[in-house]
């Protein structure tokens, strides 16, 4: 079967010299030396792994990646454990470009999509990052590369089609060479119909009833009012992305185009389920147009200058509970990178103004409109001390009005033990600023500039190559991670409180003549937390009342597998598995709960019932039959052990634990054809 190489097929020189530009650094280096965490999902994977959206790939491929669901917004992303109430704890970046929605939601625009064919390879640092990308970068990032010309240089057309989770796609790409660089261009259409609830049952482990009576909940069993299809589109639209690029050896602009959003799945949000319609009406949807563009000087041999400009409109509304909302950002960023012998430097600096529009209610009131801005600082030395030793010191400083300056520092080391053995230290200190709405709030009421979450990190990491196409990764990391949170009582974010866990991931990786195997597990354990002011209400865990030890919306222990095996007559059968296993945590708050709250509809509650925390299994297979070298035809099931038992499939909702929905069993096809 025809793919490109991945980094595992590379010999150890290969793999040495390799350089990335976008994966926790600010200097050039291999990716055996890049100092932190790194995970690559490359375009073979992307094509090979039947992935519906971007979540798929991250659940596959990334140790400790999870999602929960959300009441109101789209998916909750978690890495290493750790999750917020909205998307801003992790930054998601397309060529290197943040995309995250500043005002509320933090990631949004990118996932749920499931045109993934622009996409030449994805990066994940996991584990902080704010000292290279800024804040936001608490749990790690997601770099997208998109791809500088199509495959083979040929028009590329790729259709797919689900059934149960019904939904249709299109994908078409092509490139030109023009003026010494390439012409790309990329468009992606779908109508996503979703998962009906017959095939995606909402189930809760504590009875309850709407506050006007209309809507009532078994225990332990399915609703039975109406419910939106999973995963459908906002209001049965098609979507969109379109994706236009030109390259070459010194510069490089793009424009990118994406129009999502889904259905919101408001029946977990138990207190809100009032009348049909509104509930029926709870589709949002956002729109996102960016451009930037880049051009790298290099004036010496030793010094490599790069420019880059960016702008971009991202739009959001919502039905239900109606909003309109609105951000535009223009960016200008200078880096300067020397290298002299032993030694690199970075230095750089960041200038960024934002407009924002925001308004809410029934009917929708003239919106709020304010301005923003921000200035940043980097700078990274690299040395090169001996062979076998390499040093990391980077350091960053964010300064924006109405929050307190954000200062971003990281030291590491890696040392080569041998030619297939290498240890990496870091420690790491990163922040994440309140959202732009909840700044503005404060501002508004008078308060003081607000606080900023930090967390701090040691991270050990051991990189072992036991032959050529065999390697394994191994990690230990300790964090100290202070929240913040709004209290309307002083008109001001304060200091939530200081919660402290470590964790372990291990993965590995076997790849050899047309078969690749894939192992990882994840492992996260709290130690404790203490509250800033005591009995303030959280939901990150019931610890600090006297309730368990672990993390209330994440399992402690997750582990993926994931192959794929060349059969004959271009047969290539691919697989994937994710188990999640026990959510202690939520249990023990539905403990705590039921115990002094008297099983708040709000909070994750049960009516004494452990199923909804006894984990998930998700079981997924494909077949590729590569007809031709330009026509090929992918079959994937989904989700397979839901047609044995919903459970297996369960997705819970955060901060409301004790509900879940089942993710349906489907099938996709595939048909892709270079012309």
């Amino acid at each position: 079967m025809a793919q490109s190489p991945g980094v595992y097929e590379l010999s150890l020189e290969d793999l040495g010299r390799e350089t990335i530009s976008q994966a926790g650094t600010l200097t050039q280096v291999s990716r055996r030396n890049a100092p932190i965490s790194v995970n690559y999902i490359e375009r073979w994977m992307i094509e090979n792994s039947g992935a519906r959206r971007l979540e798929d790939l991250l659940v596959i491929f990334v140790p400790s990646f999870n999602w929960t669901r959300h009441p109101s917004l789209p998916p909750r992303f978690e890495l290493r454990g750790i999750q917020s109430d909205i998307n801003d704890k992790t930054l998601l970046l397309v060529n290197g470009k943040q995309m995250n929605n500043r005002l509320l939601l933090g990631v949004d625009t990118e996932i749920g999509l499931p045109m993934l064919d622009d996409i030449e390879r994805i990066e994940v640092v996991n584990g902080p990052a704010s000292a290279v990308y800024g804040p936001g970068a608490i749990n790690g990032i997601i770099n997208i590369t998109t791809l500088k010309s199509s495959p083979g240089g040929q028009p590329r057309l790729h259709l797919r089609a689900g059934a149960i989770e019904n939904f249709t796609s299109a994908e078409l790409q092509h490139s030109w060479k023009l003026g010494g660089g390439d012409l790309y261009a990329y468009y992606g259409i779908d109508k996503y119909r979703g998962s009906d609830q017959a095939d995606s049952p909402l189930q809760s482990s504590a009875a309850w009833t709407s506050i006007n009576k209309a809507r009532q909940s078994t225990a332990g069993e399915p609703v039975v009012f109406a419910i939106p299809n999973d995963n459908a589109a906002y209001e049965g639209k098609p979507r969109h992305k379109l994706h236009l690029q030109y390259s070459s050896d010194d510069w490089e602009t793009w424009l990118r185009y994406s129009r999502g959003g889904t259905v919101t799945d408001m029946a977990s949000d138990r207190t809100y389920i009032n009348n049909p319609a509104r509930y029926l009406a709870t589709s949002r949807q956002s729109t996102q147009l960016s451009l930037q563009s880049r051009y790298r000087w290099k004036p010496t041999q030793e010094w490599t200058v790069d420019a880059t400009a960016a702008a971009d409109q991202t739009d959001g509304y919502r039905l239900f509970e109606p909003y309109d909302t609105g951000e535009r950002k223009y960016n200008a960023k200078l880096l300067a990178s020397w290298i002299g012998g032993p030694h690199q430097l970075a230095m750089g600096a960041e200038v960024e103004r934002m407009e924002y529009r925001f308004a809410i209610g029934t009917p929708l009131p003239a919106a709020t409109h304010w301005k923003s801005h921000s200035h940043s600082l980097m700078f990274e030395h690299q040395w090169n001390i001996n062979p076998d030793w390499l040093s990391f010191v980077s350091l960053r400083q964010d300064i924006q009005p109405n929050t307190k300056a954000a200062v971003s520092p990281r030291a590491a080391l890696v040392h080569h033990l041998n030619d297939s053995n290498t240890l990496k230290a870091s420690y790491t200190q990163s922040v994440r600023r309140p959202s732009a709405f909840d700044t503005h709030t404060n501002d508004l009421r008078g308060g003081p500039p607000a606080h900023n979450e930090d967390i701090k990190t040691a991270d050990l990491r051991w990189d072992l190559v036991h032959a050529p196409g065999w390697d394994s990764a191994f990690n230990l990391y300790a964090s100290t991670q202070n929240l913040i949170a709004y209290n309307f009582a002083i008109n001001s974010y304060e200091p939530l409180g200081r919660i402290r866990f470590w964790g372990a991931e291990a993965s590995s990786s076997w790849q050899r003549a047309g078969s690749v195997f894939r192992v990882s597990q994840s492992y996260v354990k709290l130690r404790d937390m203490q509250l800033a002011r005591p009995n303030i209400a959280q939901t990150f865990t019931a610890q600090p009342y006297g309730y368990g030890n672990d993390f209330a919306n994440s399992p402690n222990s997750i582990t993926k597998l994931s192959l794929q095996h060349e059969l004959s007559g271009g047969l290539t059968l691919t697989g994937s598995a994710q188990k999640l296993w026990h959510f202690q945590g939520a249990e023990d708050y539905a403990a705590y709960n039921r115990a002094v709250l008297g099983n708040n509809l709000r909070f994750t509650n049960t009516d004494g019932s452990k199923d909804a925390f006894s984990g998930a299994f998700f079981l997924n297979a494909g077949l590729i039959y590569k007809h031709s070298a330009q026509l090929r035809l992918d079959l994937n099931a989904y989700n397979m052990l839901g047609w044995k038992d919903p459970k297996y499939n369960s997705r819970n909702v955060q901060s409301r634990m004790g509900m879940w929905r089942a993710e349906a069993p489907a099938l996709a096809l595939a048909l892709s054809y270079s012309m």
